[in-house]
């Protein structure tokens, strides 16, 4: 029979087999818990003056390296997911003669093929590595995109955008989780959001592409639609082909980091994640993230943002010509939105990772882009409009980056840490095909149906993100005040198992 232990302050003995008798639990779990005073911030050791030196030149080069990958790749990915929305205006449903609905079926055919791989492509990237794995990705979604220009009927639209979903489907979450190899936890929002601002930057860059490339309709017998997609796509192509010789694996495979370097970057992770770090692949851990409820939570919340994002990266276009603009204006005034939504991303990343807080800058984002719709659905002037589309915009961007982060921080070991994030991802799926039905041709210009749903759809995301911040609020208490509730009974096992459950891991809220 296993041997189960109940733990006391007055035990000298160690629990997790560890030689030094003198150390009690409470000093133990004192030593591998936050600090309150520190804002969550680990508090392992007293960090010496050269060992602050280290880690400020390990993130420096980190940043210079790391975050210019992720955010190019993600930028080409959502450049080739939303072009589609542009080409629109490139005439794409008039050439392919679509029917009523049709283009919003695209949209939505998108997201079912990625909502199908999240998870066991998130499994794939630990066994395949990120280099391998991250640059297959690109190029097939490359060559997707450019065999859409080929398309000639519905039937072959489907069809790629299906195929585009499941290329492209692992990213988001694949890039989620590399991060979370090289970043502790309270620096993960910044680097998430700076890589996700690539979606910004490709809804800025992308009207601006449109905009060139449909002066050279007729080149080479191609209408200005499909070179939309045949330019954009040979780029990805182009950039997948370097990927495999740029992106990094691990801290401790690379040339551009010291050995110095690579041993605390690889010791400085370990420490961040406390009890909750084990990185051996194990069945259990994948079991763990499905039967844990809070992630359930979380995929109800980015669902709902999501359908925001989604639905309004789409139809961005259409909104803005709805407004008295012609195709070409149109195209260009879809660029100022999303310039605001890198500003935002980027500040709350900066200011969530300073507090190491995530709900209420959530919270923050969700009222935001909810108070844009509303002033889309009352406002008549055009200004105020394109002011609220901004809106809109600035609060639902960066809210998606900072719930993956949160997803990133409280969730571990490192499997089920994957698996999560990949449960995530695929709520941001479910609302991609959610999002690609709102907008209705029948209820152009104003689209009032779509701006209700969107905007109740953050109510949604609002009260789970509110739910998850009293619950985490809760449970850190207990970790500190009484974390023997949560160790007695269970064996020595069952405790290394534990991973974020583990009394000496702080849930970042």
């Amino acid at each position: 029979m296993e041997k189960h232990h109940q733990y006391s302050n007055d035990d000298d003995s160690d629990h997790f087999g560890r030689t030094n008798k003198k150390e009690t639990l409470t000093e133990f779990l004192r030593s591998t818990q936050f600090d309150s005073s520190s804002k969550n911030e680990p508090n392992f050791t007293q960090i010496q003056e050269d060992t602050r030196l280290l880690d400020k030149n390990l993130r420096r080069k980190l940043d210079w390296r790391i975050v210019p990958i992720t955010t190019s790749i993600y930028f080409l990915c959502y450049l080739d997911r939303v072009n589609v929305g542009n080409a629109k205006l490139a005439n794409l449903e008039d050439d392919l003669n679509l029917t009523k609905d049709q283009f919003n079926i695209a949209l939505s055919i998108y997201y079912v093929g990625a909502l199908l791989v999240e998870i066991p492509f998130n499994i794939l990237l630990i066994k395949a590595g990120p280099t391998i794995w991250l640059s297959t990705l690109m190029f097939s979604w490359g060559v997707v995109t450019t065999m859409m220009s080929l398309v000639t009927n519905i039937n072959g639209l489907l069809t790629a955008r299906f195929f585009l979903g499941i290329a492209e489907g692992g990213l988001f979450p694949g890039i989620v989780y590399f991060l979370t190899l090289w970043y502790k936890r309270c620096e993960h929002n910044l680097r998430i959001g700076l890589f996700f601002s690539g979606a910004s930057l490709a809804g800025a860059a992308g009207g601006l592409l449109a905009y060139a490339i449909m002066q050279l309709d007729g080149l080479a017998g191609f209408h200005s639609w499909q070179l939309i997609f045949l330019f954009e796509g040979l780029l990805t192509i182009l950039m997948a082909c370097a990927g495999f010789f740029v992106i990094p694996s691990s801290p401790t495979k690379i040339s551009w980091l010291t050995p110095e370097e690579q041993k605390y970057a690889a010791q400085r992770m370990k420490n961040d994640d406390g009890q909750g770090h084990i990185t051996k692949f194990q069945k259990a851990h994948v079991l763990d993230a499905f039967k844990d409820w809070k992630i359930y939570l979380t995929f109800i919340a980015q669902t709902g943002t999501m359908i925001s994002v989604a639905s309004f990266s789409f139809f961005l276009p259409s909104i803005i010509k709805g407004l008295g603009f012609f195709d070409v204006t149109a195209q260009l005034l879809t660029i100022p939105p999303y310039v605001c939504g890198l500003i935002t991303t980027v500040l709350i990343a900066i200011y969530s990772d300073r507090k190491c807080l995530r709900s209420p800058f959530i919270i923050f984002g969700t009222i935001l882009a909810a108070f844009g719709y509303i002033l889309l659905i009352f406002l008549d002037s055009i200004p105020g409009k394109y002011v609220a589309a901004c809106l809109v915009i600035s609060g639902s961007f960066p809210s998606i980056a900072t719930t993956a982060t949160f997803v990133s921080n409280n969730f571990a070991p490192h499997v089920k840490r994957a698996v999560c994030i990949g449960i995530m991802a695929a709520g941001s799926n479910l609302g991609g095909i959610i999002g690609g039905q709102i907008y209705r041709k029948a209820d152009e210009p104003r689209y009032l149906v779509g701006h209700t749903i969107a905007a109740s759809s953050l109510g949604i995301s609002l009260i789970s993100t509110v739910l998850l911040l009293f619950y985490f609020m809760h449970i850190n208490k207990i970790k500190r005040e009484n974390p023997e509730k949560i160790l007695q009974m269970l064996s020595e096992e069952e405790i290394k198992n534990l991973g974020d459950r583990h009394p000496g891991f702080i849930y970042t809220y």
